[in-house]
């Protein structure tokens, strides 16, 4: 699958599926306002975009059928940040340059 990005709300959204999913999330992590979430079913897509604020989608290609992907991408697509105490937690991530 490719590479594919979205603007949304004057902020970029990435999507990723690749088969070494686990250390590109934690490289892309390192990284300032890069709040990426390994996700492989929509439940947990919806809760890092609605709690995390997540905007780097990345998915176990290996592991996930074209359906599957389609709906998690949906989900976190459609979600919102809820903010509030999510907020300032977030806030409190210390980011690299």
């Amino acid at each position: 699958m490719q590479n594919k990005s979205w603007l949304r709300h004057s902020q970029r959204i990435a999507v990723r599926m690749l088969e070494k999913m686990d250390e590109l999330s934690m490289t892309l992590n390192k990284h300032q306002h890069v709040r990426a979430a390994l996700c492989w079913q929509t439940e947990i897509a919806h809760l890092a975009r609605q709690h995390n604020d997540a905007n780097v989608l990345v998915m176990p290609g290996r592991f996930l059928t074209l359906a599957e992907a389609d709906a998690i991408m949906d989900e976190f697509l459609a979600t919102p940040f809820e903010g509030g105490r999510h907020m300032r937690r977030i806030e409190k991530i210390p980011c690299q340059g």
